[in-house]
């Protein structure tokens, strides 16, 4: 499964996150079915609480995001983990406390925010 996420995200152009979006540039959101995109890109950008499924996804709970999939989602989990790899800000994603941090702060736009009043 590594090599697979691995050579998934080498075929992406790799890493320039936008400030204001929490998001690469350029990033590639065709492995990402399109009735989850917005809410991803909400979260990502302003920090706004996504379903029950993406949480699972973003806190790396893979028995939660499994069992709450729909048909579309639960064969593409490991374009969910390319993605955010790829392209997410590396402080969005990846536990429970990471997720509630960045909810915490409003996403990409608090953070850029934060950073401008310093």
């Amino acid at each position: 499964m590594q090599d697979f996420v691995t050579s998934t995200v080498e075929t992406i152009t790799h890493k320039f996150i936008d400030n204001h979006t929490g998001v690469e540039h350029g990033a590639n959101w065709e492995f990402i079915p399109e009735h989850c995109r917005g809410g991803l890109a909400a979260y990502l950008q302003w920090g706004q609480p996504v379903g029950s499924f993406l949480t699972a996804v973003l806190r790396n709970d893979l028995i939660s995001a499994v069992l709450r999939a729909d048909d579309k989602n639960v064969v593409r989990l490991h374009h969910y983990a390319a993605f955010l790899h790829a392209f997410a800000d590396p402080r969005s994603y990846g536990s429970e406390e990471a997720v509630a941090a960045w909810l915490d702060v409003k996403g990409a736009q608090g953070i850029r925010q934060a950073e401008g009043a310093l």
